[in-house]
């Protein structure tokens, strides 16, 4: 998003959400959970996780 934000300032924002996905999906070195595992205690699912489970149904 940095980078991003440097080379176009004015459509910076339309990086954001996928920035702010990748950060709340990696896990920490410190305490090798995902910051949204830690903020709601339930692990993560990708969205293809979603879809192809709907497809086995």
């Amino acid at each position: 998003v940095y980078r991003k934000g440097l080379e176009k300032p004015k459509t910076w924002s339309k990086h954001f959400p996928k920035a702010l996905w990748t950060f709340c999906m990696t896990n920490e070195s410190t305490t090798s959970y995902t910051p949204f595992q830690l903020c709601y205690t339930i692990d993560t699912m990708h969205p293809i996780q979603l879809k192809l489970s709907t497809l086995h149904l």
